[in-house]
C-alpha cells in the first residue's frame, strides 16, 4: 500500500515498489471445489456497518431474490452471531473458507482478505469499514484497482447495489506486475 511504501520511505529513506497481496497472486486450484448452491456469504470480522449489517443484508437478499444467507462466524466472542444468517458456519478451515468465497453468489464482508478472494475469483461483493485504521486498506483497494464497492454506510450500500458491479479482469495489471517483479528478484 502506499500507506506502507510512505512509512518505509519515512523509516529507512528507501523507495520499495508496491506489489500485491500474496493471497491475490496464487491460484488455489488444488483447494477448489465447485458447487452448484446459491448463497449469500458474510465474513464479519468487526463491528457493523452505520445502520447495522442486518438491514444491509436485508438489500442484498433483496437484490438476490431471497437466495439464504450463510455467516462464517470466527468466534464466539464476536458480538454479531448473524441472527439474519440461515446457516452460521464455526470452525472453519482455510480450504472450506476459500470454497465458501469461490461458490458464494455474493460476499458480504469487512475483511481485506475476504474482498481480495472475492476479486480473485470474480465475485461480486460489497466490502464496508467502519474505523480510518480499517478504512486505510479498503481505501487503498479501491484506489489500486478502481473499485466502486467499498462502503461505510447504508446509503453507500443502496447505492453498490443499484450500480453494476466491478469487472475485476480489467483492474490486475497489479497482479502482472507482482508477479513479473517476484519472479526477477
Amino acid at each position: 500500500s502506499n500507506e506502507t511504501k510512505n512509512f518505509i520511505y519515512d523509516l529507512l529513506k528507501v523507495n520499495v515498489p508496491i506489489v500485491a497481496d500474496p493471497t491475490i497472486l496464487y491460484d488455489y486450484n488444488e483447494f477448489l471445489l465447485e458447487k452448484k448452491q446459491q448463497y449469500i456469504l458474510t465474513y464479519i470480522l468487526n463491528d457493523d456497518i452505520k445502520g447495522g449489517n442486518g438491514n444491509a443484508i436485508r438489500m442484498i437478499k433483496e437484490k438476490y431474490k431471497n437466495i439464504p444467507v450463510y455467516s462464517i462466524v470466527i468466534s464466539d466472542g464476536i458480538p454479531h452471531l448473524c441472527k439474519w444468517a440461515e446457516k452460521q458456519l464455526f470452525d472453519v478451515s482455510p480450504d472450506k473458507w476459500v470454497n465458501l468465497i469461490y461458490n458464494c453468489t455474493f460476499l458480504y464482508t469487512d475483511s481485506f482478505h475476504g474482498s481480495i478472494f472475492a476479486m480473485k475469483f470474480h465475485k461480486p461483493f460489497i466490502a464496508y469499514y467502519n474505523n480510518p485504521t480499517a478504512g486505510m486498506r479498503f481505501i487503498d483497494l479501491k484506489n489500486t484497482f478502481n473499485l466502486t464497492n467499498i462502503a461505510k454506510s447504508l446509503n453507500d450500500v443502496k447505492q453498490i447495489l443499484a450500480n453494476p458491479f466491478n469487472d475485476y479482469k480489467s483492474n490486475m495489471k497489479l497482479i502482472d506486475y507482482s508477479l513479473e517483479y517476484i519472479s526477477n528478484f
